[in-house]
């Protein structure tokens, strides 16, 4: 007996059956790696950002500690430094020229 798909024996439901679960699997282990991979380059963008923050707030002469900054100083801290580094390209030194820089 040939085995297609038109005969319907039990070998084929089992062909059936064993490529929906690998399909299945590889749905899974695709949605498990894109998860892991957002999940990177969330962290990634938050460890940048956090360095970044650092950065300015040590331009900034800012003793504190980044883990007690609140979400609005976060917010701040981010426009100084975007406007920081749009008008010299660059972060600033740490002193006179920061509050240079920041008065104009």
């Amino acid at each position: 007996m040939e085995h297609t798909p038109n005969s319907r024996t039990k070998w084929w439901e089992e062909v059936v059956k064993k490529d929906d679960a690998m399909q299945r699997r590889q749905l899974v282990n695709l949605a498990t790696q894109k998860k892991k991979q957002l999940e990177r380059v969330k962290k990634e963008k938050r460890r940048m950002l956090k360095a970044r923050l650092r950065d300015v707030s040590a331009a900034l002469g800012e003793e504190r500690s980044l883990r007690r900054v609140t979400e609005g100083e976060l917010e701040d801290l981010r426009k100084i430094a975007t406007t920081l580094e749009s008008k010299t390209g660059k972060l600033p030194p740490k002193g006179a020229a920061t509050m240079a820089a920041l008065s104009s």
